[in-house]
């Protein structure tokens, strides 16, 4: 029971960075806009799709979930 809980708080939290990277791709123009508002380079957008695209689907398989987890909440690991 606990490992199907585990998975199943892992897919669900995975579920918002994987919608939030995807959102990101549809609204590209945008998102890029409001990150060089905010002072963030634009460039940076590529990455941070990336990021978040990549560490959802590492959340899931369960690979380095401390790791992952640290990188989506943006501290340096």
């Amino acid at each position: 029971m606990q490992k199907f809980s585990n998975l199943a708080g892992r897919v669900l939290i995975a579920q918002i960075f994987l919608m939030a990277g995807i959102s990101k791709i549809g609204g590209y123009a945008g998102t890029k806009a409001y990150m060089e508002d905010m002072g963030v380079p634009g460039g940076r957008l590529p990455l941070v799709t990336v990021r978040e695209r990549g560490g959802a689907r590492a959340l899931v398989a369960g690979w380095q979930v401390r790791l992952i987890s640290r990188a989506l909440a943006g501290e340096r690991c």
